[in-house]
Order: structure tokens, then C-alpha cells, then sequence
């Protein structure tokens, strides 16, 4: 009696679990390395314009109105803006090393960028009403005698949540820098061909 045919062995791609592999799989992994790699100058030069440019808006348009919901509108973009600058120098710098592709264990990752992402709008929300007074010119006590006490407190305010808000725009306007980690990112979630349940991704700051 013949024996019956064994039932072919299905192993999972060697690249699936091997540790030692750090360089990128193939060529369009090696195509967004590379451009992750890249810090993108133009996505900081244009947030730093717009930084620039509502800072002028402020200082020639709106500090100098007699209404102060219009002087407030200055301080909230200068906070705005501000916040989108800081988040997006950090998310535009290199994410990527072509040499060393990180990734975490087949247990799963133990990173995440909200740590990170948070930290940087806290930085922008305690710095920005220090530079909306200081484009002002209003840091020193009695500067402007015309504030009352609750746009004194609004020019603090205001720019403080929305230079928050502002850090977490480029995490959806994303720079082509992180944006091309995010793609190298998805591209790295696998399964093996029998579960669903074995999945592992990859994230580098």
C-alpha cells in the first residue's frame, strides 16, 4: 500500500521573521527609504513663511486695530502658525536609514509617536505667547495700557491651544519625509499566509 502524500509544509517568508534583515526587502522599499531619508526643506522653508507672514499680518494689520477681537485674530494665527513650524521641522527631518530599517519583534511594537508628537505641541504651546510678545513688543509690564483684563488673558491663551493644535497639522498635511516613512511603514505590515492574527509593523523617529 502506497503511503498517502504528506501535506506540503507552508513556512512563513524567511523575511517575515528574520532579525538580522535591516536593509530594505526591494525596490520600492529602497525608492521610500530613500526619500525618508531626505529632509524636506521645502515643507520647513514654507512653514517658517507662514510663521514669518503672520507675524507681519500681525505687526502692520491687526495689533494696531482699536477693536480687540481683530488684535486677537494676530496673536491666534502667530500661535497657529508657530505650533505648524515646530511639528513640522521634526516630522521633516531624516526618518529612515537605508543601512538599518528598523522594526520591532514578532511580539509587536513597542514604540509610538504619540510621545513625541505630544511632547512637540507642548513645546509650541509654552513658547508661543512668548513669541507673540515679544513680535509685539508687549513682554515688558504696562507696554499697552489699552488691554483690558480679558484680552490680556486671551493673548495668552489663545496662542497657547492653538500653537498646540497647530504642532499636530503636519501629522495630517504630512511633509513627503514622513510621509514616505508612513508608506515604508504600511508596507511592513505582514501576515503570514495562514493567520491574520501574526501581524508586526514598522516605526522609526
Amino acid at each position: 500500500m502506497d503511503a498517502p502524500d504528506a501535506t506540503p509544509y507552508t513556512e512563513r517568508p524567511p523575511f517575515a521573521y528574520v532579525e538580522s534583515d535591516m536593509g530594505a526587502r526591494n525596490a520600492v522599499e529602497k525608492r521610500l527609504c530613500e526619500r525618508a531619508d531626505r529632509t524636506d526643506w521645502l515643507y520647513i522653508g514654507g512653514t517658517l513663511a507662514a510663521n514669518a507672514a503672520s507675524i507681519g499680518a500681525d505687526v502692520t494689520l491687526f495689533n494696531g486695530s482699536t477693536k480687540p477681537g481683530v488684535r486677537l485674530v494676530g496673536a491666534s494665527l502667530v500661535g497657529l502658525t508657530w505650533g505648524a513650524a515646530l511639528g513640522g521641522v521634526y516630522l521633516s527631518l531624516p526618518k529612515c536609514d537605508p543601512t538599518w530599517i528598523s522594526h520591532p519583534t514578532v511580539e509587536g511594537a513597542v514604540r509610538s509617536e504619540w510621545p513625541v508628537a505630544l511632547s512637540v505641541a507642548a513645546l509650541a504651546s509654552i513658547t508661543a505667547p512668548i513669541i507673540v510678545c515679544l513680535e509685539q513688543g508687549t513682554c515688558a509690564p504696562n507696554t499697552r495700557t489699552d488691554y483690558g483684563p480679558d484680552e490680556r488673558a486671551l493673548r495668552v491663551l489663545l496662542p497657547m491651544s492653538l500653537s498646540f493644535v497647530g504642532a499636530l497639522v503636519p501629522y495630517v498635511l504630512r511633509p513627503s519625509t514622513y510621509r514616505a516613512a508612513k508608506e515604508l511603514e504600511r508596507l511592513r505590515v505582514e501576515t503570514d499566509g495562514t493567520s491574520s492574527s501574526y501581524v508586526r509593523y514598522t516605526v522609526r523617529f
